[in-house]
């Protein structure tokens, strides 16, 4: 464990996890909604979040709730903190991004 875990806890990331089902209640009404902005979707290929056969299926899927959707950017090799385990290649897909979006009129 780090010393900032040893001297502040990790009480924010199990709190996550104790308030996952009232997580769930507080976002149903938005269940199936289609996200329509421009996004950007960046993870790295060993992210236990995307690797089952369940979100799999879900980032196949992705386009459709989120039509805009840029092409994902699964940067090889890297796992769950992905700004901090490639920041240069992280910062260069949101740069990339951000030029390609018109600027508000």
């Amino acid at each position: 464990m780090t010393a900032d875990c040893v001297r502040t806890g990790f009480r924010g990331g199990l709190n996550w996890y104790r308030n996952i089902d009232r997580n769930w209640e507080l976002l149903a009404p938005w269940a199936g909604a289609v996200v329509r902005q421009r996004a950007l979707f960046i993870a790295g290929t060993r992210d236990p979040v995307i690797s089952s056969a369940t979100s799999k299926a879900a980032l196949a899927e992705m386009k459709t709730t989120v039509p805009n959707l840029e092409p994902q950017v699964l940067i090889e090799g890297a796992g769950h903190f992905i700004q901090q385990e490639r920041p240069q290649q992280v910062n260069t897909a949101l740069i990339q991004f951000l030029r390609r979006t018109p600027a508000p009129r």
